[in-house]
């Protein structure tokens, strides 16, 4: 990889960064507003800990001397607003459908930290003598096992018929 190549992709996970806390967000928000949740508050905690790992790969890119570029900044949150579109077109407020599509995106922006880490830790990438990349790859594992629950429960709420059974 080279160093222009580490800037694009770091940059890009960067930018992408925000995006995931906020859907974190969004994803506790729905959970906390559903009374029929039997899960609690434990979003909460996966919130923190997003916002922690972001906070995390700031540090990685400042420590790298990456500029933050504000196209690829800009980009993505256009795109994550088209993405908001795409999903909420037809379903607005918080439909119990949407509310699935927000956990399943937080999954997949789960497991793209997860494999940042990876690429980073193969690449052999220097990083902060305090920032343990595998240890980001474990939390990752695990917020993606304590995010399955809420998935499910999503799942339910927005597949499930009435008149199954």
């Amino acid at each position: 990889m080279t160093t222009s190549d580490l800037c694009r992709y770091l940059d890009q996970h960067r930018a992408r960064g925000s995006v995931r806390a906020a859907r974190a967000r969004r994803c506790q928000r729905h959970t906390e507003h559903n009374e029929a949740s039997v899960l609690g508050s434990g979003m909460g905690s996966i919130v923190a800990d997003i916002r922690a790992d972001e906070a995390t790969l700031i540090r990685i890119t400042e420590y790298l001397d990456i500029p933050e570029n504000p196209a690829t900044e800009l980009a993505t949150h256009i795109s994550e607003r088209m993405r908001a579109l795409e999903v909420g077109g037809a379903m607005r407020g918080d439909s119990p459908v949407r509310r699935l599509l927000e956990f399943e995106m937080l999954l997949c922006a789960i497991d793209a930290r997860s494999l940042l880490c990876r690429a980073l830790i193969a690449a052999r990438v220097d990083v902060p003598c305090d920032i343990d990349l595998q240890e980001l790859d474990d939390r990752a594992l695990d917020q993606r096992a304590r995010l399955r629950p809420y998935h499910y429960e999503a799942a339910q709420a927005a597949l499930a018929t009435a008149d199954a059974g």
